[in-house]
């Protein structure tokens, strides 16, 4: 992996690449047969089940690798987000102000479209059967959760729905901790290295000790996030390719424990982030790649609002059916069409308000 595979466009096509990943990873979770992941934790009998069931079936072994695998895309966007970020602020002297324009509210206006969208139709939807009062008493508390980016930091709110927004809430917990995270990764490898292993005990630690859940909050993913950063300061992302088998073989044995576990998403995010460059060898799908790419946030948050209703209707199929292609096919076209009606209201946002026109 060399720095060719980190010029703008090259990033573009791997954000193209990466976003389908995990369009196709979160559908095939509910595909039957269902398969699981220790994607939000570790269970030690998932993967030798795996093992088993594809060998009496070698027809699930796409699959397989699909929905175990496939969430460690989303650790390859943590990555190329913390290089861009990097990258960015090296090029000019940043205060806080025009780092929050240029960054965070790029990030953050599509974000509470989606997040509003979502309540909109699932409260229009809900109202033939539940009151009014009763979905502002159960849902809202969850929305302004959401808004105020501290839902994946109170115990069963993460993962309620819009339940794939969680990956965009720790970006933008990141940005935040950006001038922070500079500070040390400007120090240097061996600093960065050590601050990232201290994220990771206390993500053991408070996974495994308290209440809390530390999945889909910024302190599990931090470590992938300075990587990219470390990589962005020296406006290269240069790793030998031989280190790879290295990264490969430490990556096979984290995910066979409960501890080592947690190093598994930075170094599975490392790994797709160099399988996904084989892209850049299918020419014909350059265009396409890179049209995806420069609207993968879009597609990330329409995907989001498509997520609840079609994986309910996967979820019932026990067997490849009809009602099973329709429903695929509806979460596709949903996703799509939810992607271009955020972009659209986003355009208009950022056009009329002026504090924040600069930033787009």
């Amino acid at each position: 992996m060399n720095q060719a595979y980190f010029t703008k466009q090259n990033a573009t096509l791997l954000k193209g690449f990466l976003i389908l990943v995990i369009i196709a990873h979160n559908i095939s979770n509910y595909i039957y047969p269902w398969f699981f992941s220790n994607e939000k934790g570790y269970e030690g009998w998932i993967l030798p089940a795996y093992f088993l069931w594809c060998q009496e079936n070698p027809f699930y072994i796409p699959k397989m690798i699909l929905t175990f695998f496939g969430h460690y895309a989303v650790e390859s966007f943590v990555i190329l987000s913390g290089y861009a970020l990097a990258v960015l602020q090296s090029q000019e002297e940043w205060k806080f102000k025009s780092f929050f324009k240029k960054a965070f509210l790029k990030l953050y206006i599509p974000y509470l479209i989606g997040i509003f969208i979502y309540y909109i139709i699932t409260t229009l939807a809900l109202l033939p059967v539940i009151s009014l009062k009763e979905i502002l008493l159960n849902n809202y508390p969850f929305f302004f959760q959401s808004i105020f980016l501290v839902a994946n930091f109170i115990p069963g709110s993460l993962f309620i729905s819009p339940s794939t927004f969680w990956f965009v809430m720790i970006i933008l917990q990141l940005y935040l901790m950006f001038p922070l995270l500079s500070l040390v990764v400007k120090k240097g490898i061996l600093l960065t290295i050590l601050v990232s292993f201290v994220f990771l005990t206390l993500s053991y630690m408070i996974d495994n000790y308290t209440e809390f859940e530390v999945f889909g909050t910024a302190l599990l993913h931090a470590p992938e996030f300075m990587l990219g950063m470390f990589f962005g300061y020296k406006k290269y992302f240069s790793i030998p390719n031989r280190f790879f088998i290295y990264i490969f073989a430490i990556f096979a044995l984290s995910i066979l424990s409960p501890v080592t576990h947690y190093f598994s998403y930075t170094l599975g995010g490392i790994l797709i982030l160099w399988l996904s460059t084989l892209s850049f060898k299918l020419k014909k799908l350059t265009k396409f790649f890179e049209k995806v790419g420069k609207n993968s946030l879009y597609l990330f948050l329409g995907n989001g609002i498509a997520y609840f209703p079609n994986t309910q209707i996967l979820l019932h199929q026990y067997t490849l059916t009809p009602l099973t292609i329709i429903s695929i096919s509806a979460f596709l076209l949903e996703t799509v069409l939810f992607a271009i009606i955020i972009k659209k209201i986003t355009k208009y946002i950022t056009g009329e308000l002026k504090f924040v026109k600069e930033a787009y």
